[in-house]
């Protein structure tokens, strides 16, 4: 029986509260930054993360306050943790959008509240606007889970895994195949020596033709059973060699109480 190890959960649980003032668009018009900023913060809250937007930020802070906070650069930490401070919030989104030529260049980051420690990060290339949806979406999944790691929520289990023993159920399905397949090519001979050839009778005895049948049988009983235990060993192999590397388990609340939600990473 295969076992894996999954994670053990840690004390700090909750929904992460984010906040997003939005990502610099460079060479593109302020609408569609906007729109980016909006859809990577909409991901995220799809995955259980609380993201407030530039909007929101807005109605909680003073017109004064948001001229001082809102106008800092990505590189100006300092201010960047004073404006997640003034939210209230675990992380601050920055980063930005920019369009170089025909290609579009996105760079996120989030950074913690209280320390300007880095807590997740994201670079990535889309050739149009509809694919710098797609990226967005992308970096949503990854920001997360690289957040449910750094915030404490998820621990990653021991390097390696269960991922290091891939090969042998492959090796003993790949085993399993080449005997059913064997056996169900010696059904055929069998089956010839029932029947015999066109215009040729087979000349067996009764009970030369029922040892024949029942060495058919078996054999053929014999390469069905090894094909299945071959093809469910080789997903076996697969699927340890896909997933067998560190798991993160991370505990979710919803609206029907609590839960626990599962994140992996593919190699």
């Amino acid at each position: 029986m295969w076992t894996f190890t999954l994670l053990v959960l840690s004390a700090a649980t909750g929904p992460l509260k984010l906040a997003s003032p939005g990502l610099s668009g460079v060479q593109l018009p302020p609408r569609a930054a906007t729109f980016f900023s909006d859809h990577l913060a909409q991901q995220l809250g799809l995955r259980g993360a609380e993201v407030m937007t530039a909007t929101e930020i807005a109605s909680m802070l003073s017109l004064e306050r948001q001229k001082q906070l809102l106008g800092c650069s990505s590189e100006a930490s300092s201010c960047m943790v004073e404006l997640a401070d003034a939210l209230g919030v675990e992380g601050l989104i920055t980063g930005s959008v920019g369009k170089l030529g025909e290609r579009y260049q996105l760079d996120v980051k989030i950074i913690a509240s209280g320390s300007a420690k880095q807590l997740a990060i994201f670079t990535g290339t889309a050739a149009s606007e509809r694919e710098v949806l797609d990226v967005l979406t992308t970096a949503a999944g990854v920001l997360h889970q690289q957040l449910q790691v750094s915030t404490g929520r998820a621990s990653v289990a021991p390097a390696g895994g269960a991922r290091r023993w891939w090969w042998v159920p492959a090796s003993v399905g790949a085993a399993s195949l080449a005997l059913g397949t064997t056996m169900l090519l010696l059904v055929v001979g069998h089956d010839a020596a029932l029947r015999g050839t066109p215009g040729q009778p087979s000349q067996l005895s009764l009970a030369q033709a029922e040892q024949e049948f029942r060495a058919g049988a078996t054999k053929q009983a014999v390469g069905l059973t090894a094909l299945g235990v071959g093809g469910a060993a080789l997903i076996a192999g697969a699927a340890l060699y896909l997933f067998g590397s560190p798991v993160a388990v991370a505990p979710r609340a919803d609206l029907h109480g609590g839960g626990v939600s599962l994140a992996g990473w593919l190699p």
